[in-house]
């Protein structure tokens, strides 16, 4: 224990990156970039993941929150990780996902959320439970807006955040 305790001691002092937040760095003029144009509604919120070439976490931004519909840069050519996230009274909601913007390409990216029926428990269980309600999922959409002013879907690659050593919190 005693020799674990000024290794640990230098591992902090040296800055290493799971101790720290490192803020996604939106491109600047002369970079490849990509316009994202993001929506979110009640208590939902944008974040933007910093990672490195191994896609390990270093940090991550919160974009404002906008009803009406806000644009950022972002970095085209290499792959982005984002989340919506919702947090209310009763519950949490996290969706992790990534995409690769192309270069010069306007995007819109909204959060919704939809609400699916309970089934009702059979049985015992079912005559002392109240009856079933509603269970709402959070989503996430992404469309890219053509030269024609049309939109056309882009898929998502749905992510998971997980520590994977004891130095990198990885977005599997």
């Amino acid at each position: 224990m005693k020799a674990l305790l000024p290794a640990l001691s230098l591992l902090m002092l040296s800055g290493c990156s799971i101790f720290s937040n490192t803020p996604y760095v939106f491109p600047e003029e002369h970079e490849t970039r990509a316009a994202l144009t993001y929506q979110t509604s009640g208590a939902k919120t944008f974040a933007v993941y910093n990672v490195d070439d191994g896609n390990c976490y270093k940090g991550f931004n919160y974009l404002p929150r906008s009803t009406t519909g806000k644009t950022v840069q972002i970095h085209a050519g290499k792959e982005i990780f984002m989340s919506m996230e919702e947090v209310t009274k009763h519950s949490t909601c996290r969706v992790v996902f990534s995409f690769i913007p192309e270069e010069g390409k306007n995007y819109l990216l909204r959060a919704g959320e939809f609400s699916k029926k309970n089934k009702k428990i059979e049985g015992f269980l079912g005559d002392i439970l109240p009856e079933p309600g509603y269970r709402d999922y959070c989503t996430v959409s992404l469309a890219q807006r053509q030269e024609d002013d049309t939109v056309v879907a882009i898929k998502l690659t749905e992510r998971t955040i997980a520590p994977t050593t004891l130095w990198c919190i990885k977005l599997l």
